[in-house]
């Protein structure tokens, strides 16, 4: 990425996982990178007001799907959970 921001004077626009994003603050500090995009949701969003849906909008809606169904699994777990120990007090 330097190399074309250096050579050629390119803004570059970063899309990256959360936990690079303190190594890539240091290249947006020097000037490298016009902006850094955080994490799928960034990318995400970032698509979606650029018209243009592309991976990380089809990976966010699998993601939201899959956060659904683990919310909809703890929800049925709890009403076990408290089920097995009203009747465990039964016995």
């Amino acid at each position: 990425m330097r190399y074309f921001y250096l050579e050629y004077g390119t803004p570059v626009i970063q899309s990256m996982i959360g936990v690079m994003v303190a190594g890539a603050k240091v290249e947006y500090n020097a000037g490298n990178y016009a902006a850094i995009v955080p994490s799928i949701r960034g990318a995400a969003e970032y698509q979606f007001l650029a018209d243009y849906p592309g991976y990380a909008l089809t990976q966010m809606d699998a993601f939201s799907v899959v956060q659904f169904f683990l919310i909809l699994l703890m929800v049925i777990g709890n009403v076990g959970y408290y089920g097995y120990t009203r009747k465990m007090k039964e016995r």
